[in-house]
């Protein structure tokens, strides 16, 4: 029943998904971007060979042509999938709780946790193991040092035991 102090969104149980909903599709719409900067580069030849490409080189390959900024739209987009999931999760399990204790920054670290998580878990992975070695980039197939490689395998076991518990 409505009294007035909650809002229409509230009472249809839809407020926090009108509100994150556009990260999520923001998320989906800058991989699909990615995916289209990289074959049309791609088919373009412009970094078929990486020798003496310099430092530009070197962004590019561990950025774009590694497949990271497309990793890092599809794995937001699944935290953001994964947070709006808890939300409702809480919101019709626990109503009294989220009555009582939510707060409108809330809505707030829903929106940039999915792009902070992506950012992390698939930029530390792709500077890690990502090189150019015989003038061709080798994305998620070279590490550099053996602290490197420690980084590497720490993030890889963090993230199956996070995936086989989610």
């Amino acid at each position: 029943m409505y009294n007035g102090r909650e809002s229409v969104l509230d009472l249809l149980n839809i407020g926090f998904l009108v509100e994150i909903w556009p990260v999520h599709t923001t998320l989906e719409l800058f991989a699909c971007v990615m995916v289209v900067m990289r074959a049309s580069t791609g088919m373009a030849g412009i970094f078929n060979n990486y020798s003496g490409s310099g430092l530009a080189g070197k962004i590019y390959c561990k950025v774009v042509d590694s497949g990271t900024l497309i990793g890092i739209g599809i794995y937001g987009g699944r935290v953001s999938v994964i947070v709006h999931t808890m939300y409702c999760y809480w919101k019709i399990v626990y109503p009294i709780h989220h009555r009582k204790h939510y707060r409108r920054w809330m809505i707030y670290v829903g929106i940039i946790l999915p792009w902070l998580v992506g950012t992390a878990v698939k930029m530390a992975l792709a500077l890690a193991t990502t090189g150019i070695v015989d003038g061709a980039c080798r994305p998620r197939a070279y590490v550099q040092t053996v602290s490197a490689f420690k980084v590497y395998a720490v993030l890889v076991c963090t993230f199956c035991t996070l995936y086989c518990i989610l």
